[in-house]
């Protein structure tokens, strides 16, 4: 035995796991074993003492690893591990001294989307200097298997305005495709690359790229031709009786030779996250389920206390963070299927303020899906899309036809002149239109703010038309870091929320309801929140656009406060609204759509 610590899971893992896990059942298994890694290996250092830091594969797998617990729990210290082990390589100009970069880009290569996290978190140009060093050092590499830094280079360019890059991604993985199908080549290569652990990682790679390509890109349409291919491959190898998988993905012998347990969780985690973000049939979640109990069974055995063990799988970072992976997924499988078909679109056209990023374009931002800093809405939609929906922004006039994709439109904080000179402020027409969009079945969400930050006065023309009208005043003034006087407690006793939360709203304004309008949550004698039914759709309506990444991410507020949590419920109940009629998989979308975020 390598390692004890205390196994939990959700119910789903319980079940698959059987009794006697599920007699310790406490947290996530995904969650234990993140803080198990970081106790194994305290403050991010891999190397030995008195070595220089080092990079390779695995570590970075665990990284990965990590964000996707943080992700899902907004936990800080996962976070902060992250940001320590990044920079014991980076000085604080964003270099990388201990790392030969053109010489070694493919060694170094997967530090490339932990610094994509810590840039888009902090918008520090420290991390975007070494992330593009890593970017121009892979010019310099030919590389056969080049696909493990096909997800960093997509990204790069998908951040940083380089969407040239994408139809060379797409070949890259054709040409990867055609030397895994050739023979005798298919052989030798396996063999020679790491077999099995080749496959896990090529189609990891492409689960974790697709989304961040554009939905219109016919690079993420032929990327997800061959994720079909491939997955159609790995289920038809995978062992009947053990539910795992060879060495070399030829025909399955009787006895499976497996010497640790990240491949087949990365070939878990890829099947899962393929289904869940709606590029592979949901058959393959049967296939992944079927993987994760044998890793289970193969890996974590009972130890005393109600503690288990969990062996081979914590002998490196590489398994490790493979195993945190998949984890993540399996976990989520139930919940992914709440919202599958569905689009969640965000508007960018009433708040459509613009900044300067590290490349000195001018981005979009503020409530928006792909800004992972304060103000953007990363973490809620990253809430969606963990129940299957899909995140896209709207950034033309929010008429019937171009609504029509969506089954659920938020609009946040439509900007008032002092935020934004060129404001599109609501008129009787939108109004009209997006009326016709809700009673057709659309689920509207209305997340206002107070007139310092946002325009009431135009915009109540929209909400009016549903019975609710925002109201000029102030509350929940906080002066200074005085986190109580924005304290909003929700009982978890009414018709939205059925969990308690302590949530942080900040300068807000009030709602005043008429029908068909009706309140939903009060503080004190104030309308914080309301619920309109209609014709086939709802409308919802918050005087806080309170789920931006400020008060989500757990870096800032106390920890009592969850606003993430609260978040979660609430992408749920929006969801759980749209009509059934509605929700039927459409993968049109309107003007100026974004990318869909992983």
């Amino acid at each position: 035995m390598k390692f004890l610590m205390g196994f939990a899971g959700l119910v789903l893992v319980a079940k698959l796991a059987g009794g006697a896990i599920a007699r310790a059942q406490q947290q996530p298994l995904s969650v234990q074993a993140a803080n198990a890694a970081m106790e194994k290996w305290p403050g991010g250092i891999f190397s030995a003492a008195g070595a220089p830091p080092a990079r390779t594969f695995g570590q970075d797998v665990l990284l990965e690893g990590l964000k996707a617990v943080w992700k899902n729990t907004v936990d800080r210290q996962d976070y902060l591990y992250i940001e320590h082990s990044v920079n014991l390589l980076v000085s604080p100009e964003g270099e990388l001294p201990s790392l030969k970069v053109k010489e070694n880009a493919e060694e170094t290569i997967q530090l490339g989307e932990p610094l994509m996290l810590l840039y888009g978190v902090t918008l520090n140009k420290r991390y975007y200097n070494a992330a593009t060093a890593l970017d121009e050092g892979l010019l310099h590499q030919s590389m056969l298997f080049g696909y493990v830094d096909d997800a960093f280079l997509t990204a790069y360019a998908l951040k940083f305005h380089h969407p040239e890059v994408f139809p060379e991604i797409a070949k890259r993985f054709l040409l990867n495709e055609e030397q895994f199908r050739s023979s005798p080549l298919h052989d030798m290569y396996m063999r020679r690359m790491g077999g099995l652990q080749t496959m896990a990682s090529y189609i990891a790679t492409l689960a974790d790229t697709i989304p961040l390509l554009p939905e219109d890109s016919a690079a993420r349409s032929e990327l997800i031709a061959i994720l079909n291919e491939d997955a159609a491959i790995v289920a038809r190898e995978q062992n009947a009786k053990t539910g795992l998988w060879n060495e070399t993905m030829e025909k399955a012998p009787a006895v499976v030779n497996i010497p640790d347990a990240a491949a087949p969780c990365l070939f878990i985690y890829a099947l899962a996250k393929g289904v869940r973000l709606g590029y592979l049939p949901e058959r393959y979640d049967v296939a992944a389920e079927r993987a994760y109990r044998s890793v289970l069974s193969r890996y974590v055995t009972e130890g005393a206390n109600g503690s288990f063990a969990l062996h081979g799988i914590l002998d490196g970072p590489l398994e490790m963070g493979a195993f945190i992976l998949a984890s993540t997924e399996i976990e989520n499988i139930k919940n992914a299927k709440v919202g599958r078909g569905d689009n969640v679109m965000v508007d960018g056209w009433f708040n459509s303020q613009k900044m300067k990023d590290a490349t000195g374009q001018e981005i979009y931002f503020h409530y928006k899906w792909e800004e992972e800093s304060n103000p953007g809405y990363s973490l809620w939609g990253h809430a969606f899309r963990n129940f299957g929906a899909r995140t896209t922004t709207l950034y033309a006039e929010p008429t019937f036809e171009n609504l029509q994709p969506a089954q659920v439109y938020i609009i946040a904080s439509p900007d008032n002149l002092d935020k934004n000179p060129q404001a599109h402020f609501a008129n009787a027409t939108d109004a009209k239109e997006i009326a016709k969009w809700v009673k057709a079945g659309g689920v509207l969400a209305i997340m206002e703010n107070d007139t310092s930050f946002a325009d009431l006065d135009h915009f109540n023309v929209v909400a009016e038309k549903f019975g609710i009208h925002f109201n000029s005043t102030l509350r929940m003034h906080v002066v200074g870091t005085d986190w109580t006087m924005g304290r909003f407690y929700i009982d978890g006793k009414g018709p939205i929320f059925h969990y308690p939360h302590t949530a942080y709203v900040k300068d807000v304004c009030t709602i005043s309801v008429k029908p068909p309008a009706v309140p939903v949550y009060k503080h004190e004698k104030d309308i914080f929140m309301a619920e309109a039914k209609y014709g086939k759709g709802t409308v919802y309506a918050m005087v806080d656009p309170w789920f931006y990444n400020e008060y989500t991410n757990g870096l800032k507020l106390p920890a009592e406060y969850d606003n993430y949590a609260a978040g979660v419920e609430l992408a749920r109940w929006l969801l759980e609204q749209v009509p059934k009629e509605q929700g039927t998989g459409n993968r049109g979308q309107g003007s100026g759509s974004a990318a869909t975020q992983p």
